[in-house]
């Protein structure tokens, strides 16, 4: 009984902090954010205050780790609170390969001018690169982060291949094709 109550007082302690949403998951602080992964493949970001060269080097470190944990990643990322992004971290997010790490970026609490910036980098990196991977990465702005878990859980259903079906009866008539006769297959 000690642990369960030991566990419960840690949780109290960190949702005092912040560090954890009511939903029980934690959420790591690694300079300018705190992140977070959530099986199987989404990775949630809070941006906090102005990015500096090193954070992105470091967030870019974190998030290669994770995709070669869980593969291609969808990426979540808040940015109500972001400041503004230091002309060296503008630089290293052009020099450094984000989009073998993700197949879809979805953006919320952006504003106009950070959503322009994003955009342009965005389109230049796929026009510059000549990786396949990048090219099928998607990149979406909603407006809040309810919004975007839906928008997850859509590119979700849309990636997932159809169900095989290997039923196969027979049929009353036969089939003018020869490598088809007696035999269709049920959807």
């Amino acid at each position: 009984m000690a642990t369960g109550l030991a566990i419960v007082q840690a949780s109290i302690r960190l949702r005092k902090r912040g560090r954890m949403d009511t939903d029980g998951q934690c959420w790591r602080r690694m300079r300018a954010f705190d992140v977070r992964m959530e099986p199987p493949d989404l990775f949630q970001s809070r941006m906090i205050g102005d990015l500096e060269e090193a954070d992105v080097h470091v967030f870019h470190d974190l998030m290669y780790a994770e995709r070669s944990r869980h593969g291609r990643l969808i990426w979540l990322a808040d940015c109500s609170r972001l400041g503004d992004l230091d002309p060296g971290a503008r630089r290293t997010v052009g020099q450094r390969d984000f989009g073998h790490l993700f197949w879809a970026v979805i953006i919320h609490g952006a504003n106009f001018r950070q959503r322009v910036l994003v955009t342009m980098m965005f389109h230049a990196a796929r026009l510059l690169s000549r990786d396949k991977d990048r090219k099928d990465l998607q990149l979406h702005f909603v407006p809040d982060e309810a919004a975007g878990l839906c928008l997850v859980e859509e590119l979700r259903l849309a990636a997932m291949p159809p169900p095989r079906n290997s039923e196969v009866r027979p049929v009353t008539h036969a089939s003018s094709h020869p490598s088809r006769r007696g035999t269709r297959v049920v959807s």
